[in-house]
């Protein structure tokens, strides 16, 4: 009984098929190597997403602090209360990441407070 390695000296031959590898699949396995690929670009894409929302969770509790401790200042310098309202209220929106909330009050009490200047 002779062995036939004659497959070895083809190119691209894997022992099994003198047919190349299937379009699409550059590593020669079917599914495989593809799959594995797409798990770890995802999970890559995935722990991306958190640092960066982590990143903007960090930076909204620095801003807060910040802000607290413009208010603690304020009310010992006899800041005007409207000021220090809206510096509590922007600590409660970066808290609760609802700038919306923020823009609202802002937007009403400058808005009263050109009704009391007009009259």
């Amino acid at each position: 009984m002779q062995l036939d390695f004659s497959f070895m000296n083809s190119p691209g031959a894997t022992g099994t098929s003198d047919t190349a590898p299937p379009a699409g699949d550059p590593d020669g396995i079917q599914g495989g190597g593809g799959v594995l690929q797409r798990e770890a670009d995802q999970r890559g894409n995935i722990l991306q997403r958190a640092a960066e929302v982590y990143k903007i969770y960090q930076d909204n509790i620095k801003a807060t602090e910040l802000l607290q401790a413009e208010i603690l200042k304020g009310v010992n310098a006899g800041e005007d209360i409207t000021t220090l309202f809206l510096k509590a209220v922007k600590a409660l929106s970066l808290t609760v990441k609802d700038d919306l909330f923020y823009n609202q009050i802002a937007k009403t009490l400058q808005q009263k407070g050109e009704k009391q200047n007009d009259t």
